[in-house]
């Protein structure tokens, strides 16, 4: 009798273990929410680095009357490779969602340029220079002659319409492709919407 009963509580155990067990299994945990940082980790990657083959030009007028007339005058040019970073600014960048319909939304600015154009230095090449009597191409000249050129460089990567387009596109293309990739392994089916910046 006792090993009857003994054995009935070892059944009883193991059933209620099981049943345990199995209330486990059925209770599936809710995916974690894609965070704004895991977002702009991904905008970053996006980065465009271009390169720009620029010329530097330093022009100075003459002065004085007569022979004299040369002096201070004064012409160099030079050539080398800016480097520009066109992207996203990830401090603009903010996600929620998922809705009802598994819509993330995601605020996204338009592209720009990042950082001030960086210079290769080993693509500078040898000024080439003209001057007058008693004039010399100083280190002051080269520099602003590199400020401005620099200048016009963002300038112009600024303007560039289609390039800023193509890296924005290249930014909402990877946050898509991460947000929908983080849907399948969790068993969800995500999809992105983008919006501009509030005014």
């Amino acid at each position: 009798m006792n090993s009857l009963r003994k054995l009935a509580c070892i059944l009883l155990l193991s059933m209620s273990s099981l049943l345990a067990l199995s209330g486990c299994e059925q209770q599936s945990a809710e995916p974690e929410p894609i965070e704004s940082a895991q977002i702009r980790q991904i905008a970053e990657l996006s980065t465009l680095k271009c390169y720009y083959h620029n010329v530097a030009k330093f022009t100075q007028e003459a002065g004085g009357m007569g022979w004299l007339g040369g002096m201070g005058y004064k012409r160099m040019w030079f050539e080398y490779t800016a480097i520009v970073e066109i992207g996203i600014n990830v401090n603009e960048i903010s996600i929620t969602g998922p809705d009802e319909n598994g819509v993330y939304t995601v605020t996204l600015p338009e592209a720009e340029v990042l950082t001030n154009p960086q210079i290769d230095e080993e693509s500078i090449t040898d000024p080439l220079t003209e001057q007058g009597w008693f004039t010399e191409i100083t280190n002051e000249d080269r520099m602003t002659a590199l400020r401005n050129a620099q200048e016009t460089v963002r300038e112009t990567v600024n303007n560039d319409e289609s390039l800023l387009f193509q890296a924005r596109e290249r930014a909402k293309e990877l946050i898509e492709r991460f947000i929908v990739n983080y849907g399948d392994t969790v068993g969800e089916e995500y999809s992105v919407r983008f919006v501009d910046p509030e005014e």
